[in-house]
């Protein structure tokens, strides 16, 4: 079979090339807000909490209309940092991991070694999509549980606890747009990712799975069947995977998956007096804030990544 029979081959076997639906930026808002995160509205821009006193947009990526933004007021405390438009003043990077443009993935774009993972993960798992709340909380509950026993991931980490998971997995099914897709063996869930469309932006936000999944390339089936969906989606411009680490955590598996490091002009407004402590205390996360955002002590927001091999959960 040629490398082109293949890609159509697989492509007829998805379930998941339905186009997403969108939610709109204050339905995403109230997503993370139920989730559990600090998201502020000012005027009409969302900021969400990524350490005490200190603020990101909540879209990180997204530029503010104005070039001096009305700050949530804990910020004038500690500070924000938000990329700018062209042109305008800046005195820090923001770095992102991004696929675009959406419409042109395909599986014939990646390398040969990434092409024959997803075809390998496609023969033994099938991913669709999981619309049943109980079907969820029965069957994805013990995949977290391998997940999080294999990579102790500290983000949102009560959620082990199966009230926890179970009130998290209500909050998913609270909204609609969410696109939960599972990956399969025979009637064994073994793989789940969740991911959203805001705007024309698709949000690549939680993955987690077996041991045994990840050994058969479950990662990389599922990401191609969200990329795949982003490009049948007409308006999606682009794929988000989280900010970029300067070569951590998950970075170069998404760098060899087709990804690219989008780096962006930002602007920080802080305090003087916390960003001098800041660099007199922890230098390297003052070099980081300036210099390579994205380390900058981001561990436990839902913009990091996770830290086990080619897992994430950031939602």
């Amino acid at each position: 079979m040629t490398s082109k029979a293949a890609s159509i081959a697989l492509a007829g076997k998805s379930s998941v090339e339905k186009p997403f639906n969108p939610m709109t930026l204050p339905e995403y808002a109230a997503l993370q807000t139920a989730l559990g995160e600090q998201v502020v509205k000012v005027g009409d821009y969302y900021w969400r909490r990524v350490r005490p006193l200190f603020y990101r947009p909540l879209l990180p990526f997204q530029p503010p209309p104005t070039a001096l933004p009305p700050r949530p007021w804990p910020a004038w405390l500690g500070g924000v940092q938000y990329p700018v438009l062209s042109r305008q003043p800046a005195n820090s990077v923001m770095s992102f991991l991004i696929s675009e443009p959406a419409h042109s993935y395909s599986l014939d774009a990646l390398d040969y070694n990434r092409k024959r993972q997803v075809r390998l993960a496609a023969r033994r798992f099938t991913a669709r999509p999981i619309t049943d709340f109980g079907e969820f909380s029965e069957k994805a509950y013990p995949v977290y549980l391998d997940f999080y026993e294999r990579t102790r991931y500290r983000y949102k980490s009560k959620r082990q606890a199966h009230d926890r998971f179970m009130a998290w997995a209500q909050i998913l099914f609270r909204f609609n747009q969410l696109r939960i897709l599972g990956a399969w063996e025979a009637a064994q869930l073994t793989a789940v990712s969740i991911s959203e469309r805001v705007d024309g932006t698709v949000l690549y936000s939680t993955f987690f799975a077996t041991t045994a999944a990840m050994k058969h390339h479950a990662l990389d089936l599922m990401l191609h069947e969200v990329r795949q969906a982003a490009a049948a989606t007409v308006g999606v411009r682009q794929v988000f995977a989280g900010m970029y680490k300067d070569g951590k955590g998950l970075d170069d598996s998404y760098l060899l998956r087709g990804f690219r490091v989008v780096a962006l002009p930002a602007m920080i407004r802080a305090n003087p007096v916390a960003l001098a402590l800041l660099r007199l205390l922890r230098p390297q996360a003052y070099a980081a804030l300036r210099h390579e955002a994205g380390q900058a002590e981001d561990g436990d927001s839902p913009t990091a990544q996770g830290s086990g091999a080619g897992d994430a959960v950031v939602v």
